[in-house]
């Protein structure tokens, strides 16, 4: 199964795609409905052709889209938070490797207004860091 946060990846890279196009407007739907794959170009087929063929076609495919896929945003919103209170750093993955999921995780909890003070960030990545050394000394 897709991801939640593969999903919303997706629809953004499709809004960021309507907005550098040159395809005319009327089209764009109809393209982007093509483009899909799986679930979302099964989805995408319910809508009728005349439907996706107008200056809200768009609209009315991501509209549809998101009834099929994405979460109410508050269960959005706990997922993110789920997810980054659950990082915890793998012995093969490099420091580095880490942070940066680490700084992923957070900035996709940051999309719902949910921030830590720094202070609570670098105790939180040291913590996950240092329960990884604890289980490898065992």
């Amino acid at each position: 199964m897709v991801k939640e946060w593969q999903l919303v990846t997706k629809f953004l890279r499709i809004n960021i795609w309507t907005r550098v196009t040159e395809l005319d407007k009327k089209k764009q739907a109809l393209a982007v409905a093509l483009g899909l794959e799986g679930r979302a170009r099964e989805t995408a087929m319910e809508i009728p052709a005349e439907d996706l063929d107008s200056d809200n076609g768009m609209a009315t495919l991501m509209a549809k889209l998101d009834n099929v896929f994405l979460k109410e945003e508050k269960d959005r919103a706990y997922e993110a938070y789920s997810c980054f209170d659950g990082i915890t750093k793998n012995s093969s993955v490099t420091m580095a490797d880490y942070i940066i999921d680490f700084e992923q995780r957070y900035n996709r909890m940051k999309r719902y207004n949910m921030t830590l003070p720094d202070a609570v960030l670098a105790f939180k990545l040291l913590v996950t860091r240092l329960a990884t050394m604890k289980k490898t000394d065992n």
